[in-house]
């Protein structure tokens, strides 16, 4: 197996993908054969990614950003 080929026929989800070290993960699984499920929270960041991989196989989906009256502080309950 050659690193070419690696995860091909494996399907990877990957938060953050519109930039810094979630970017360069998509780039190295695509190059290594991934089917890519990529997300963050700006919708450009992800055309240009997708466009940036030409022949890899990649599916976008915004994300949402949390908001304050979504989060709850840790240890409290629902």
């Amino acid at each position: 197996m050659t690193t070419e080929d690696r995860f091909a026929g494996k399907t990877i989800i990957v938060t953050g993908a519109g930039s810094g070290i979630g970017r360069a993960t998509v780039v190295r699984l695509a190059e290594e054969g991934a089917r890519l499920v990529v997300s963050d929270v700006v919708a450009g960041r992800l055309d240009e990614v997708k466009t940036s991989l030409t022949g890899a196989d990649v599916r976008t989906r915004k994300s949402k950003r949390a908001s304050a009256a979504n989060s709850r502080p840790a240890g409290s309950s629902l």
